[in-house]
């Protein structure tokens, strides 16, 4: 596995670094060379503190995780909170999906009904041309739909390749880099980085409260309207006949729950629709953009002061020895 290669070049690293700075600091001491034994001995503590980093490596990690885990509600993993980032998104892209499937059909219904037009030898009327100013609401709302989907996927590919590779090569080099002096800051870089996106960055987006309740009500809305037969366009044949047409207006228009049909409330569903979807996607916006910017600006802080710590130097005195 990569994970398990990576951490034994960087085991064999440590173990070349000690021995190296060993001899600086031999070499420095028997020569008086004290510049030499004082890089010898920085190195070697150095060298110390990155052997007991690669030997806790995967402890670090899981004690991490763990205590992340306290802050979550696991839904569909252990409580990892790369892995429940994953989980969750993977969910979110198939509700959004449905969201805008369903949309896309409610928009559909109101495309075909709002051309519909009775033709009364002197004059003809279109008595549903309004459904235009709903239609062109739910066609902005299928396209940020479909925008927030692609960012979904974004993020999903994002977090999929840190739940694959991270440990495997971000861990594995900055403990590598780490060993030696001319690249530890580099190498301090990249364990802050690691640390920082494997396990405090998922962190804070799963702090940010997922819209999953306002879209399965914008969703239940969507198919209450689509699956109602009141609303079923009529077939094509049937578009011949003006009373038929002048039928299926009547009931679009003017039958409300107070008269005969109290399955039909055209004006009221498609309120609710409307701003069922403008909930969810308000929510939706807040998941998806506003968290993930948030975490990001708290995500760069946070590898700014772990790589100054981590890259830090211990400063020993030759003499006090």
């Amino acid at each position: 596995m990569p994970e398990i290669v990576g951490m034994n070049i960087a085991l064999a690293v440590v173990v070349i670094s000690i021995i190296l700075s060993g001899i600086a600091l031999g070499v420095g001491r028997a020569f008086g060379f004290k510049k030499l034994e004082r890089f010898g001995l920085e190195e070697l503590a150095q060298s110390i503190i990155n052997a007991a980093l690669v030997g806790a490596a995967v402890g670090i990690v899981t004690l991490f995780s763990t205590i992340a885990a306290s802050f979550l509600d696991p839904v569909c993993s252990d409580g990892n909170p790369v892995s429940e980032l994953q989980c969750t998104l993977d969910a979110l892209a198939v509700n959004l999906f449905a969201l805008a499937e369903e949309t896309q059909r409610t928009a559909a219904i109101l495309a075909y009904y709002q051309t519909l037009q009775l033709d009364l030898g002197p004059f003809s009327l279109q008595p549903l041309s309004h459904l235009q100013s709903t239609l062109d609401l739910l066609s902005n709302q299928t396209l940020q739909l479909q925008f927030l989907l692609i960012l979904n996927y974004l993020y999903l590919t994002i977090i999929s390749f840190i739940q694959e590779n991270s440990f495997a090569y971000l861990l594995s080099a900055g403990l590598v880099f780490r060993a030696f002096f001319a690249t530890r800051k580099l190498g301090a870089f990249l364990v802050a980085l690691f640390i920082g996106v494997y396990l405090f960055y998922p962190l804070f987006v799963l702090l940010f409260p997922l819209p999953q309740e306002a879209m399965d009500t914008a969703l239940e809305e969507l198919k209450n309207f689509n699956e109602n037969e009141e609303y079923a366009t009529p077939p094509i044949v049937d578009l011949n006949d003006n009373y038929a047409i002048a039928e299926k207006i009547d009931i679009l228009s003017t039958r409300t729950p107070n008269n005969l049909n109290e399955t039909v409330d055209l004006t009221g569903d498609l309120t609710l629709i409307a701003q069922g979807n403008a909930r969810a996607m308000g929510r939706l916006w807040v998941y998806l953009l506003f968290g993930p910017m948030v975490s990001l600006l708290v995500l760069l802080v946070l590898v700014k002061e772990l790589t100054a710590a981590l890259s830090a130097e211990i400063g020993f005195s030759v003499e006090a020895i």
